[in-house]
């Protein structure tokens, strides 16, 4: 099989992170209005960012949120606007960084991870296909030294779909160029990086971590290959098994 293309997972297959997140992380936004002269506490402003994430879910049909996916940067400009307040790009972003390293803190490349990249990156193109907020994922990825190997950075914030919708695989090879037996898809969540990518025609290796592995009940469709997280360094191996 002559795969060009890897995609690759990035939480719980490349970098770790907590499941519980510090729901204290939301002052960041509430201090901030107040600083700005709105008085508002932090429920209050949960509650306004909660009114539009729904709007936003309501305007693609997706009340239950199984399949589209919102941008967070997106969804806490509309909040800040609903108070009459006005932020520059770049200020929102650091707002969204300052609250995502207080919601999650441990964020940490996985062992293995950075050597395995370098050495597949020598054969093949590298891309993220992440269910993820793009912003802070990217500088996650930067700040862990592995965003050099990756020629494409796709997340489900960007484009709007979760992985268990076909059309977020659909997407990414438009956007690598690539047909579908072309490529690999890599992860940890067996509906999201086995099942939806090999319906759309990709092959997959299911990575098996102990934190996530219990969601996973393997049903008819198969992954091409299955490997424990702390032997993900074997992935070159089980590609070129691949047929």
């Amino acid at each position: 099989m002559n795969i060009k293309t890897i995609f690759f997972d990035v939480y719980h297959t490349l970098l770790s992170v907590d499941f519980n997140g510090n729901k204290e992380a939301w002052d960041v936004f509430s201090s901030f209005l107040n600083s700005r002269g709105v008085i508002v506490d932090t429920v209050q402003f949960q509650k306004m960012f909660g009114r539009e994430k729904q709007k936003y879910y309501s305007s693609v049909k997706d009340s239950e949120m199984k399949l589209r996916h919102h941008n967070l940067v997106n969804l806490v400009n509309a909040a800040f606007l609903n108070y009459d307040i006005k932020v520059e790009k770049k200020e929102l972003h650091e707002l969204i960084w300052k609250f995502r390293q207080s919601y999650h803190p441990d964020v940490n490349l996985i062992s293995g991870v950075s050597d395995l990249l370098c050495e597949l990156s020598l054969k093949y193109i590298l891309a993220t296909a992440s269910y993820a907020q793009s912003y802070y994922t990217y500088r996650e990825l930067e700040k862990s030294g592995i965003a050099q190997y990756f020629s494409h950075f796709i997340f489900s914030s960007d484009i709007g779909y979760r992985k268990t919708d076909q059309e977020f695989y659909k997407i990414c090879l438009k956007k690598t160029n690539n047909a579908p037996e072309e490529c690999l898809m890599v992860g940890d969540n067996y509906l999201q990086d086995v099942v939806t990518p090999k319906k759309v025609g990709l092959k997959a290796v299911l990575i098996r971590n102990p934190l996530t592995d219990r969601q996973n009940i393997i049903g008819d469709v198969k992954p091409d290959g299955i490997i424990r997280l702390e032997d993900i360094k074997t992935l070159p191996l089980i590609i070129q098994s691949i047929k």
